[in-house]
C-alpha cells in the first residue's frame, strides 16, 4: 500500500513557501484594500437603500430591548406609528441585529449601529474567501480572487449601496467558511463538521433564502473536494453540517417555518414582490412606456435613482459578471500552452458551469423549477444567486492569476496580465466612485424613519379592517362596548398592564396585534379570559372587562413551536460541545504520543 501524501490541488504553491517574491505581503495588501474600499462608507454614513427604514427602526428596538434584558427579542415593542408591535424577530433572522446591537456601546444612532455591523460583515467574508482561496493557491493568487469577491459589482454596488441588504451582507460573509469546513474535512472531519455546523447555524440565522440558494453549491463544492482528495469526508461533513447547523439555528428556524399562517406572509409572494416580475429581460425593459438603454439606466441607477431601474441595473451587472467569467476561463485556456487540461482550467470551468447554472434561475425558461420546489419559491427574487456568482468570480480569478503568475510570460500571457489588472483596477475605481456618490442617511431622514414607520403587511396579523378608527390619536386603549377608564402601568414586549375602571361590563380593545399566545388574567378575580375578541375584524387583542376595578395582565408566551425550537437547539449545541470536547481529547492525546501520521497532500490552513 501506498502510504504517501495524496497530491495537492495546485502544487506550484505552497502554505509555507517563500520562494514567490511578496507572497507575504499579499494578505497584507487585501486588508489595506479593503480599507480604503470601505473607509468612505465609514465617514459618509449608511446608504439609503430599499431596506434602509426597515433596518434602522429593527436595530433601534432590538438594542433597546436587550438593553432591557430581553436576551433574544421576537416581539418588537413601539414600532413608529404602528399600532402595538409587531412579531419582526419571530420571522426575521437575528445574527446581524445581534452585530449592530453590540455596537450600541459605542453609538445609540441606529443608522451608525447597522454601518458598523456592514462594514464588520464585509471584512469577515473578504477575510474567510481569503482562507478558503488559500487551501488551494498562494497568498497572491488567493488575495487577488477575495479582492474580486469584495469589489464584484453585486457587493457593495448593489446589496449594500443600493439595497442596504443588510442580513444579505451578513450571509455573503459566512459563505466562503462554510466552504472551509468541506476542506478542513480531509485532514480532521469531527474539527470539520464542528465548524461546518457552527458556521451553517450563523449562516441560516443570517439569511435563509441565500442559505436555500447556496445549499446545491455546498454540496457541489464537498462532492468536488472529495474527489480531489480521494475521501468521502467532505461530503460527509457537507452533509451532517447542515443537519447539525439547522439543528443550531432551530429556536429562529422552527417559528419562521411554521407561524406564516398568523401574519399577511402571502404578501412577500403575490403582486410585485412575486419572483416572476424579477426575471431577466422579462417582462420588457420599459420604465415609463420607454426602453431606455442599458448604459442609460445603468448609469441612472448608480446615479441614485435606483428604484426605477433597479432591475434594469441588476440584469447587467448578472450579465457582465457571467460575461467575464466565461472570459477568464478563455484566457486560462489561451494559457494553457501544451493543450493539456491544466489544475486551474479545470477548476475555472467548474466554477463557471455552476455560475452559469445560477444564471439560469434568472430566466423565464426556469419557471418551472421556481414552481415545483416550494423552498426555492419563497426566495422571491432571483437575482439573489448573485451571492453563489461572487464565490465563483473569485474562484475563477484566483485561477486566472495563479496561471499567469505561474507561467512563462511570453507575449499572449504579458497581454493577458494587463488586461486582468486593468479590469480589477476598473472595478476598484468604480466601488471607489460609488462610496463616493451614494446617498447616505440624514439625521433628519432617520428621525422621521423611526417616528413614522409602518410595518410591511408580511409583519401584520391577518385583519378586515383597519383597527385605527377604534382608538383616538395617541390612544392604547378604547372601549368598544361599555364605559369607563383604562391606563396603562406597563407596557413592554410581550407583557402589558392596564388598570381599567368600568362603570358596567364591556370589552376593551388594546391597540396591540393578536398572536397566537397572547393570554390575559383580570385582577383580583384572578380568571383568564379570552382575548381574541376582536382579532378576526381588527386583528388586535381585546377583553372582556367587568364592572368596577380591575387590572388586566397580558403576556405573550412561548408558541409551541418556539419551545421546541430552543429544546432543537439546547441539543444540538450540548452535540456540538461533546464534539469539540472530542476532538480537542484527540489533539492532546496525539501530541502525548508523538503521532506523527502524514498529513494529508491536500493543504490545509487550519
Amino acid at each position: 500500500m501506498d502510504d504517501s501524501p495524496a497530491p495537492a490541488p495546485f502544487p506550484d504553491s505552497s502554505l509555507d513557501a517563500t520562494k514567490h517574491p511578496g507572497t507575504r505581503r499579499a494578505f497584507v495588501l487585501l486588508l489595506i484594500l479593503t480599507a480604503v474600499v470601505v473607509t468612505p462608507y465609514a465617514i459618509r454614513g449608511l446608504p439609503s437603500g430599499h431596506d434602509v427604514s426597515h433596518h434602522l427602526v429593527w436595530a433601534n428596538a432590538f438594542l433597546r430591548q436587550i438593553a432591557a434584558g430581553e436576551l433574544y427579542p421576537r416581539w418588537l415593542a413601539h414600532l413608529g406609528n404602528n399600532l402595538g408591535g409587531s412579531p419582526v424577530f419571530f420571522f426575521y433572522p437575528p445574527l446581524p441585529f445581534f452585530a449592530s446591537s453590540a455596537f450600541g456601546i459605542l453609538t445609540l444612532d441606529p443608522s451608525r449601529q447597522v454601518l458598523a455591523g456592514s462594514i464588520l460583515s464585509i471584512w469577515i467574508g473578504v477575510i474567510g474567501t481569503f482562507l478558503w482561496l488559500r487551501n488551494w493557491f498562494d497568498a497572491r493568487a488567493a488575495a487577488v480572487g477575495s479582492a474580486l469577491y469584495l469589489l464584484m459589482p453585486y457587493h457593495l454596488m448593489i446589496d449594500f449601496a443600493t439595497r442596504t441588504a443588510y442580513a444579505e451582507l451578513w450571509a455573503l460573509a459566512c459563505l466562503p467558511w462554510v466552504l472551509i469546513s468541506a476542506d478542513a474535512a480531509v485532514e480532521s472531519r469531527l474539527r470539520a463538521l464542528c465548524l461546518g455546523a457552527l458556521t451553517t447555524s450563523l449562516l441560516l440565522l443570517s439569511h435563509p433564502p441565500t442559505s436555500v440558494t447556496f445549499l446545491p453549491m455546498a454540496l457541489a463544492y464537498s462532492i468536488y473536494v472529495a474527489l480531489e482528495a480521494r475521501s468521502a469526508g467532505p461530503v460527509l461533513v457537507s452533509i451532517g453540517s447542515w443537519c447539525l447547523g439547522g439543528g443550531l439555528a432551530a429556536a429562529y428556524l422552527l417559528p419562521a417555518l411554521t407561524h406564516g399562517g398568523f401574519v399577511q406572509q402571502q404578501h412577500m409572494f403575490t403582486d410585485r414582490w412575486y419572483y416572476g416580475n424579477w426575471f431577466f429581460f422579462y417582462p420588457p425593459l420599459t420604465v415609463d412606456g420607454h426602453d431606455p438603454s442599458i448604459l442609460f439606466a445603468v448609469r441612472r441607477a448608480l446615479g441614485g435613482d435606483h428604484r426605477g431601474f433597479f432591475k434594469i441595473l441588476i440584469t447587467a451587472v448578472t450579465t457582465v459578471q457571467i460575461v467575464l467569467c466565461w472570459l477568464a476561463v478563455g484566457a486560462l485556456r489561451l494559457l494553457d500552452h501544451d493543450r493539456k487540461a491544466s489544475a486551474q482550467l479545470k477548476l475555472a470551468v467548474i466554477f463557471a458551469v455552476v455560475a452559469s447554472a445560477y444564471y439560469f434561475l434568472n430566466f423565464r425558461a426556469s419557471d418551472f423549477l421556481w414552481a415545483s420546489l416550494p423552498l426555492l419559491s419563497h426566495i422571491q427574487f432571483p437575482w439573489r444567486v448573485n451571492a453563489e456568482l461572487l464565490l465563483c468570480g473569485a474562484m475563477i480569478g484566483a485561477c486566472l492569476t495563479s496561471a499567469i503568475l505561474n507561467r512563462p510570460r511570453d507575449g499572449r500571457g504579458r497581454i493577458i496580465a494587463w488586461a486582468a489588472a486593468i479590469g480589477v483596477a476598473g472595478l476598484l475605481i468604480a466601488n471607489i466612485g460609488n462610496s463616493l456618490l451614494y446617498a447616505p442617511v440624514k439625521r433628519e431622514e432617520a428621525t422621521d424613519i423611526l417616528r413614522n414607520y409602518v410595518s410591511p403587511l408580511e409583519h401584520v396579523a391577518p385583519r378586515r379592517t383597519s383597527p385605527g378608527t377604534l382608538f383616538r390619536k395617541g390612544a392604547q386603549t378604547a372601549f368598544v362596548s361599555g364605559e369607563g377608564n383604562a391606563t396603562v402601568a406597563k407596557w413592554a414586549a410581550r407583557r402589558i398592564e392596564i388598570d381599567v375602571v368600568a362603570e358596567r361590563p364591556g370589552t376593551l380593545a388594546i391597540a396591540e396585534q393578536f398572536y397566537p399566545g397572547w393570554s390575559a388574567v383580570i385582577t383580583p378575580a384572578g380568571e383568564q379570559v379570552a382575548v381574541d375578541r376582536l382579532a378576526v375584524e381588527y386583528g388586535i387583542l381585546a377583553v372582556d372587562v367587568p364592572a368596577g376595578r380591575s387590572r388586566i395582565s397580558l403576556r405573550l408566551g412561548w408558541t409551541p413551536y418556539e419551545r421546541f425550537g430552543w429544546q432543537v437547539s439546547a441539543v444540538s449545541g450540548l452535540i456540538l460541545i461533546l464534539m469539540l470536547g472530542a476532538d480537542w481529547l484527540k489533539r492532546r492525546h496525539s501530541r502525548d504520543s508523538s503521532d506523527l501520521r502524514p498529513r494529508s497532500g491536500f493543504r490545509r490552513l487550519i
